[in-house]
């Protein structure tokens, strides 16, 4: 993409050379004269404006689409500078920058962009972004055409284009927010999910450039046309000031450092997104552009991020509640088998066993409360399988609802003959079997939840602790920091 701007670039010059005369005349008048320092500071603004709005050509002239998204950030902050001192005369040429076109057989930037972002959102999603966005761009196109014919006292045709663009961005962000697994290896955007979320922050970030560049430049052609009402003016520092904020909000955890501990692995899989756009410098490069307009501070460095995840991959939680084998001892007793409850949490819990499968009348099927910083023993017999689910109080008011102001984990495990497998699932926001759930997923594997609550993060472990030749079928609930994990074996 070229862009050239000959005409414009030389009347920019112009005042620029302008705004440096009169900047130098006013300071030799500025003795003992009130209201002059505040004139000089209008230059200077100016001054400054003029110069970022001919850095911004320069990098629009690139075939770069991160360079290009930060030309037309300059130039759209540069407007509303121009906006603010007054500076109506080149005003309207900077707003020809980004409506009109900048040669006879080209498109207008904001055109340019447009296309850019279209190309790109193809591939990210065919059938239903990609529609809503075909549609976006005609719309669009529409207005810049009212807006470069625009005349005094015209309001726009579409006014509900700008909420229907914000609802467009709370889509994209719907999808570089869902969670992810926490993953340290090579090539993670193999992964379709972790792929999706990089396309989607960074069509994210494409977008909120173009939306914020759509609203700079109509508020700066109403204000060239002196035809802004109070109303308009607040609708549209409105819609910029919320776009500016949830843009910040959503974009922030890509440079908190408190994400590149434990935390990050379970928050989401908030380190795995910052590795993975990390390791495409093409696309960190344009999300890093718009996090720079937002204010917002850098992201770590590559080898930084690389160095936590590893040692991410390497922690583990350390269980307060550690039962140490006496082999000796147990010889003595010969082969048993249990079941165990420990809460290690500061809340009540209920466990319910035995509603699923072959508990009907056996010693794994009962209710039990288990207080905080206590634990439950039940023996089991030789075979056995079956499920159940614990009700995690977080209110600590066990007179309630079971169902009110809980977290409820289904838990499942079976021994028959030689195989012995265990299971927990958290199913607070799914659909609640007494067990199944957890019953259908049983393996011989540990299993491991993270989750927070009320400020507070907590895990819940499943796992077959063996001190041979006994077998103890275990359930731990605990809370956790997970900024002060330390290293260990899982």
């Amino acid at each position: 993409m070229s862009v050239g701007f000959p005409e414009f670039q030389m009347k920019i010059d112009e005042v620029k050379a302008y705004l440096e005369e009169t900047k130098d005349i006013s300071k030799d008048s500025s003795e003992g004269k009130s209201g002059i320092g505040t004139i000089l500071r209008k230059i200077m603004k100016g001054i400054k404006a003029v110069a970022s709005i001919i850095k911004g050509i320069e990098k629009i002239k690139s075939k770069e689409p991160w360079k290009i998204f930060d030309g037309l950030l300059d130039i759209s902050s540069s407007i509303m500078n121009l906006v603010e001192g007054g500076f109506v005369g080149i005003l309207s040429e900077a707003v020809g920058v980004l409506l009109t076109e900048s040669k006879s057989n080209q498109p207008s930037v904001v055109h340019q962009l447009v296309n850019v972002v279209h190309d790109d959102t193809t591939h990210f999603n065919r059938k239903s972004l990609d529609q809503k966005y075909n549609a976006l761009k005609i719309r669009v196109s529409e207005q810049i055409f009212q807006l470069q014919g625009m005349k005094e006292g015209e309001k726009l045709d579409d006014p509900s284009l700008w909420n229907d663009y914000i609802q467009f961005l709370g889509e994209l962000a719907i999808r570089f927010e869902s969670p992810l697994p926490f993953k340290y290896e090579n090539y993670l955007t193999e992964d379709p999910d972790v792929k999706d979320f990089v396309t989607a922050v960074v069509k994210y970030s494409e977008a909120h450039s173009f939306f914020m560049t759509l609203l700079f430049a109509a508020k700066a052609k109403y204000t060239e046309l002196r035809m802004v009402h109070e109303d308009d003016v607040a609708i549209m520092d409105r819609k910029m000031t919320f776009q500016i904020k949830e843009a910040k909000a959503k974009l922030s955890f890509l440079s908190e450092k408190r994400f590149l501990t434990f935390l990050g692995r379970i928050e989401g899989g908030k380190l795995t997104k910052i590795l993975a756009l990390s390791r495409r410098f093409h696309d960190r490069n344009l999300v890093e552009t718009v996090r720079q307009s937002l204010g917002l501070s850098p992201m770590p460095d590559l080898s930084t991020v690389e160095s936590s995840a590893k040692k991410v991959s390497q922690q583990a939680v350390t269980l307060r509640s550690v039962e140490i084998c006496n082999w000796l001892l147990l010889q003595y007793f010969g082969i048993s088998y249990s079941i165990q409850f420990i809460n290690e949490a500061d809340l009540p819990m209920k466990v319910v066993s035995g509603k699923v499968r072959w508990s009907q009348g056996n010693q794994l099927k009962f209710e039990q409360i288990v207080a905080p910083h206590s634990s439950y023993r039940r023996e089991a017999s030789f075979g056995f399988s079956t499920g159940g689910y614990i009700i995690l109080y977080l209110k600590d008011n066990m007179l309630s609802s079971d169902f009110k102001n809980t977290r409820v984990i289904e838990f499942a495990l079976s021994k028959i003959f030689h195989q012995t497998k265990i299971s927990l699932t958290d199913i607070t926001d799914a659909e609640f079997l007494h067990g199944l759930n957890a019953y259908n997923e049983r393996s011989e594997d540990t299993v491991t939840l993270y989750f927070p609550e009320n400020g507070k993060y907590y895990i819940a472990k499943a796992e077959i602790f063996v001190c041979w030749p006994n077998r103890t079928f275990r359930f731990i609930i605990q809370d956790f920091d997970p900024e002060a994990v330390g290293d260990g074996k899982h």
